[in-house]
Order: C-alpha cells, then sequence, then structure tokens
C-alpha cells in the first residue's frame, strides 16, 4: 500500500525561500550601513581606510598627497575617529587609487560594504 507521497521542497517553496533570505541579507546590509562604523576597532576595519583614503586623494586630484602620511592621517582619522592617528600609509601604485576613486563619492560607512 503506497502513499502519494507530497514533497516539501515544491519549486515555489524553493523560491519562497530564495526570496527570504535574499530580503534578510539585504536588510542586514542595509543596517550595517546605517550604524556608526567610528565604533569598530581598526583591526575590523582591516585595510579598508587606506583605500578609501587613496580614493579620497584621487578623487580630488591631489595626487601629490598620495603617500604623505599626514594626508592619510587626516582622511582617515576624519572618517573613522576611533582609529585616533593609529593609521597606515596609502602603500599601492598609483593606479589603485585611481581605480578606486569612484569609491570616495559614498560616505566611509556604505562604501566599504
Amino acid at each position: 500500500m503506497f502513499v502519494n507521497r507530497i514533497e516539501f521542497w515544491t519549486a515555489k517553496r524553493a523560491w519562497k525561500l530564495v526570496r527570504i533570505i535574499a530580503f534578510v541579507q539585504l536588510a542586514a546590509v542595509f543596517l550595517l550601513a546605517l550604524r556608526d562604523s567610528s565604533t569598530q576597532s581598526s583591526v575590523r576595519k582591516g585595510d579598508f581606510p587606506i583605500f578609501y583614503s587613496g580614493a579620497v586623494i584621487a578623487k580630488e586630484g591631489r595626487s601629490e598627497c598620495l603617500y604623505d602620511f599626514q594626508c592619510n592621517t587626516l582622511i582617515q582619522n576624519a572618517a573613522w575617529p576611533s582609529l585616533r592617528g593609529n593609521v597606515h600609509p596609502f602603500v599601492y601604485p598609483a593606479f589603485v587609487a585611481v581605480l578606486l576613486a569612484p569609491l570616495a563619492s559614498l560616505e566611509h560607512a556604505p562604501a566599504q560594504f
């Protein structure tokens, strides 16, 4: 005696689950972008402040400041006050800063995601 078994994972249910997961991920990214990233530790930020400061310098056309420690310090401390002077200079080739320049159009928190 066989009973017709109804499949639990129908295509409709699977797509519904995919949409729910995508919505939760988008909501998490949105909420993370809204929070104040200045409370994060320097370790959690990684090397993104280095890339961001290079992008800002390239966007503003101040190529003479790209490898200047003071310029990098001012930009990184303005975006992340929690660094308190513990910054790293931009050490990548200049073309990296030029490629990242559109990133400087965003605020530092959304640009990081």
